[in-house]
């Protein structure tokens, strides 16, 4: 584990304007998370706008160090560990799952409506529970390394409190927001870019609110890849290919990015990162491994891409068109093509010749943004991974998507999850615009950032 020797977090002397920016963002952040329902569009909205705002002029008018300004960042996570996720309502499936391992349970081969038919006993101590569940219908998507927190969080507190279960994953996902924030300024010494680079991350209100605030386990698969990049940097490919796999463990996203390895490594050294990467996979998945594992897996994962849609950009677009030609919704037929669309595009970033470390990880946003804009859904904790990344690149469009996918709350105000388009269009269009605008900026020949 990496941690920050004792002088690089060192105090310094705060000037007012900064304590004034804290001590609003410590309450905006207790008020949005504490006090704040996902109904109340209007509350959320100006809940985050603030926050914004004290974060856009910590980063750019700062006089405090930027080690103080860190210290801020997890402290506002800190403040955060004991709020049950008032924007999300993921966490109920964490403690479902977790308490099916505590049981015995093969929480990849039970349906939690399966379970509460067919038996009296378990319907009556779990059906507060099994009333919150979002996806009753269908089985956990959520990997090994996930399950064994989740566990943890059950046995050490099997009978509650709510809370209790909650911040035990919390602390967890605060420790991988630590890391996480030590690899960004460990890399961006490497690559020899601005070390304020890293507050881009650790005081982005989203990061904060949707990881530690909403539970979040994007946390944890960020940290994991950093540590797999961070190792790679530094040629130790066995330890790259462990965090690597655990982020896989965390979730399976990483995965797309496996080609990008491939040029960067050379064709030999990558079939040997691949290998390893697989054999630590396998072994992180013994545990729960059984036949119907996969099959399960893949079942869910493949209906939730087909029947669920939220925030969308380019599938919106052809869902209209859709709805034009055939008078009915052609998800179905869309989602497969969408995806051969992301696969063909990590491809052409993937193999147009060899490319520097910086360039890997334009080509790591890159890649990751395309999947977002041709996805069915787009929750805004998705956003992060984007965000820690894009500090080691001039692309700086993540920064204005972390504000503009808030607009998405508004789907929440009534209980039937209506979307609002025009909100959705014009997130996507000033998004898309900023992007646009730094690939006319940087880009040389479409194919290199400019330095």
């Amino acid at each position: 584990m990496i941690i920050p020797q004792p002088e690089e977090i060192s105090p310094s002397k705060v000037q007012p304007l900064d304590v004034v920016l804290f001590l609003l963002s410590g309450f905006g952040y207790v008020w949005l998370v504490y006090f704040v329902d996902r109904q109340s569009f209007v509350q959320v909205l100006s809940g985050f706008g603030a926050l914004f705002v004290c974060y856009l002029l910590l980063y750019k008018y700062r006089s405090t160090k930027i080690e103080m300004l860190i210290l801020w960042g997890l402290f506002f996570r800190g403040l955060l560990l004991f709020a049950l996720p008032n924007l999300s309502d993921d966490f109920y499936r964490f403690l479902w799952d977790g308490e099916m391992i505590n049981m015995g349970m093969n929480p990849f081969r039970h349906l939690p409506s399966e379970l509460m038919s067919n038996s009296t006993d378990f319907a009556s101590t779990h059906q507060a529970l099994f009333e919150n569940l979002n996806s009753p219908e269908y089985y956990t998507i959520y990997p090994p390394i996930l399950q064994v927190i989740f566990a943890l969080s059950v046995f050490l507190f099997p009978s509650g409190p709510l809370w209790a279960n909650v911040a035990v994953m919390k602390l967890i996902v605060l420790l991988a927001e630590w890391i996480s924030i030590v690899l960004i300024g460990k890399i961006l010494h490497k690559l020899r870019f601005p070390r304020k680079g890293v507050l881009l991350y650790a005081l982005n209100p989203l990061v904060i609110v949707e990881l530690t605030g909403n539970l979040h386990f994007e946390a944890l698969m960020i940290c994991f890849l950093l540590a797999a990049f961070y190792y790679l940097l530094q040629e130790r490919n066995i330890r790259s290919a462990l965090f690597f796999s655990l982020a896989v463990g965390a979730k399976l996203l990483p995965l797309m990015f496996l080609p990008l390895i491939m040029m960067k490594l050379g064709f030999r050294k990558a079939v040997r990162y691949y290998l390893r990467v697989a054999l630590f996979t396998v072994l992180f998945f013994l545990p729960l491994w059984d036949v119907e594992l996969l099959l399960n897996v893949w079942k869910s994962v493949n209906l939730y891409f087909q029947k669920f849609e939220f925030n969308a950009s380019i599938y919106y677009i052809v869902r209209w068109v859709g709805y034009q030609l055939y008078d009915f919704n052609i998800i179905h037929a869309a989602g497969p093509w969408l995806s051969l669309v992301v696969l063909t595009g990590i491809l052409l970033l993937s193999f147009n010749g060899r490319y520097s470390w910086k360039e890997l990880f334009e080509k790591v946003v890159l890649t990751f943004t395309i999947y977002l804009l041709c996805a069915t859904i787009v929750h805004p904790w998705y956003i992060s991974l984007l965000i820690a990344f894009c500090v080691f690149t001039p692309l700086r469009f993540p920064m204005i998507w972390s504000a503009m996918v808030v607009l998405s709350y508004a789907a929440y105000q009534s209980d039937t999850y209506e979307e609002n388009l025009w909100l959705v269009a014009i997130e996507y269009m000033v998004v898309i615009a900023t992007l646009l605008w730094e690939i006319r900026k940087y880009y040389l020949l479409g194919l290199h950032l400019r330095r």
